[in-house]
């Protein structure tokens, strides 16, 4: 879930069929929840059906789990057994929180319910620079308002190099072009010119 952002009703949903190897995606069509009473329920909205990308911890967990359950039916993930319960599937995402809680307790970290798993993921794609509206479809939201509402100060206020990514791309034969005539009149070849476009390394100079 750290590297997912999925939340804890599609994880205990997942089967093994929703494992796409070659292309690094799990596809996202099922939760299980309490109301649903140990039935695994389409996803409410469109955009809660998804294909997440699986980055190269998720995908390691993966291969990791695939050792203990991938002959053990279709479920990707079991319930090792709580508080009189016996051990197999998942009934709904509320029977996870014993586990989880437990498993904290033990390894002496405060307690923190599971779906903070997916606070930490949105923080940390968007404090590494992920685009906005991807890290938004990873999570199953439709557009980036939750985003920006919930997580919009992890994202980089500010960057030196911003815009030169499109003046490179959309504006370099016009800037050729009066760089041409700059050198003609002033002989100089200006770095910059306060947009964080720098005219040396572009041109080569």
């Amino acid at each position: 879930m750290f590297w997912t952002g999925m939340r804890t009703s599609e994880v205990i949903a997942l089967d093994w069929g929703d494992v796409d190897w070659q292309r690094e995606t799990i596809r996202v069509r099922k939760a299980m929840t309490r109301a649903a009473k140990g039935v695994a329920e389409d996803t409410k909205t469109v955009a809660g059906t998804r294909d997440v990308k699986l980055l190269a911890p998720a995908m390691a967990a993966l291969l990791a789990q695939k050792a203990h359950t991938f002959l053990e039916g279709n479920a990707i993930f079991h319930s090792p057994g709580w508080r009189g319960r016996g051990a197999g599937h998942w009934k709904d995402d509320h029977q996870i929180w014993d586990a989880w809680k437990s498993t904290l307790k033990k390894a002496k970290v405060r307690y923190r319910n599971p779906y903070q798993t997916r606070h930490t993921y949105a923080s940390m794609m968007l404090s590494a620079g992920e685009r906005e509206i991807w890290v938004a479809k990873q999570m199953g939201h439709s557009d980036t308002t939750s985003i920006m509402r919930n997580y919009g100060r992890w994202i980089p206020s500010s960057d030196p190099n911003a815009g030169g990514k499109a003046v490179a791309l959309f504006a370099s034969k016009m800037l050729a072009i009066r760089l041409v005539n700059w050198q003609k009149k002033a002989k100089f070849l200006p770095s910059s010119i306060g947009i964080g476009f720098d005219f040396k390394a572009f041109f080569g100079a």
